[in-house]
């Protein structure tokens, strides 16, 4: 029994020995130098924010383009220059280019109403200051000139087409976004095509601002035909004999009680 208990022992201690680390290969190893001592104290990056707010008015009173400061990092400021062209439109450009000078523009308006109304249509309205709107949209055609023969006839064109808006929009000569805003303004005049009627109460898209740019309608004349200038005519006819029932009621009713 005695003998059986020693022949254990020393076979765990064969095993035990097979499995020991090879502590000298590890001291053999040679230590890494480190290149930043860890007893040193840590360094601090300041940043002068003084200085460089002062560097950039410097350079905006040089008439040189600055920098801005994006937290805490100077950013080179993104002009127009650097921005995406635009294809520019056809119409003219008021001086100065201002949205209030755009809508006021005498030459949109005189186009607007000089213009006459082409063979098979009606005119819908005259000289607003707004575009069409609608779910019938039919797409769009740019224009070399304010002509409206020009955009009924490419509605004639183009199937399920029954009413035209035509306008000049104020539009960007650039694309616009956070680092190019409120670019010079190009004249676009646009044909826009419909499949029901172009009316009053449909065209109320006056513009909007983008980037600091006003996008602005001036000139804007709406035409129907076929259908579409039979719902016009319906819609506006009834509103006019509503009218004139109400006069004619209260005329009577002067006329009745001796007023």
């Amino acid at each position: 029994m005695r003998s059986s208990t020693v022949t254990s022992l020393l076979a765990a201690l064969a095993l035990a020995s097979a499995q020991q680390i090879n502590i000298d290969a590890a001291l053999a190893v040679p230590t890494p130098n480190l290149s930043i001592d860890p007893l040193a104290a840590p360094s601090v990056q300041t940043y002068d924010v003084a200085s460089a707010t002062s560097s950039i008015a410097a350079a905006a009173a040089a008439g040189e383009t600055p920098a801005i400061l994006k937290r805490g990092i100077l950013v080179e400021r993104q002009d127009n220059a650097t921005c995406t062209n635009r294809t520019r439109g056809a119409g003219p450009v008021p001086s100065p280019d201002t949205s209030s000078a755009f809508l006021s523009f005498a030459p949109f308006a005189d186009a607007a109403k000089n213009a006459s109304t082409p063979a098979n249509y009606t005119s819908a309205f005259t000289n607003l200051h707004a575009s069409s709107t609608g779910t019938t949209y039919l797409g769009i055609l740019e224009l070399s000139e304010y002509s409206v023969s020009n955009c009924t006839a490419a509605c004639d064109a183009k199937s399920g087409c029954t009413a035209v808006n035509i306008f000049f929009e104020r539009t960007p000569t650039l694309n616009l976004g956070p680092g190019c805003t409120n670019a010079p303004s190009s004249t676009v005049i646009k044909c826009v095509f419909w499949g029901d009627a172009v009316t009053t109460k449909n065209t109320v898209n006056s513009g909007f601002t983008d980037n600091g740019f006003v996008v602005a309608i001036a000139g804007s004349n709406g035409y129907n035909k076929g259908e579409a200038a039979k719902e016009a005519a319906k819609s506006s006819g009834g509103k006019r004999v509503e009218v004139t029932v109400f006069m004619l009621g209260a005329i009577g009713a002067v006329m009745a009680f001796g007023f």
